[in-house]
């Protein structure tokens, strides 16, 4: 009787350490650690800094300033890129989630839009109006979660 209550310390010596691993817990940083509202405010890509972070969707969003942290905290819905971040071209042309490059972005009707690389960006540039349309119905195909979806 005492050789199977060994087996059960094993077991849970084992298995509790695996259930409570930091790695498996943590939460992605959004973008890469870029400042979503840097886009927007100096129109170009900028790093974000730990020391202006903030929680929303299950993602990290790091800021390049308290300012640009109290802007997307006071509506984190205008800054979010279309398609979680991802590439808008592939998303409209190939119904695909391809990894945006987030030094290649256009803000377009006041939406953040992402490519993965210069060419398709210009591709992207020729048909937009219709790639977006095409893109929007693939996103809502797709479970719509950020979470899932952000470009990490």
């Amino acid at each position: 009787m005492q050789n199977l209550n060994y087996k059960y310390l094993f077991f849970y010596l084992l298995i509790f350490p695996l259930a409570a691993s930091p790695s498996q817990n943590k939460i992605k940083i959004a973008l890469g650690g870029y400042d979503v509202v840097s886009y927007f405010t100096e129109k170009k890509a900028a790093p974000g800094e730990e020391k202006h972070s903030f929680e929303y969707r299950d993602r990290k969003w790091l800021f390049s300033s308290s300012k640009h942290l109290e802007l997307f905290k006071n509506n984190p819905e205008k800054y979010i890129p279309a398609y979680g971040g991802y590439c808008a071209w592939a998303a409209g042309e190939r119904n695909r989630l391809y990894p945006g490059d987030p030094n290649i972005f256009l803000i377009y009707k006041n939406k953040l839009y992402m490519n993965n690389n210069p060419a398709v960006h210009k591709k992207w540039l020729l048909d937009k109006d219709s790639l977006i349309k095409k893109a929007d119905e693939f996103w809502k195909t797709t479970d719509g979660s950020i979470t899932s979806k952000m470009n990490d």
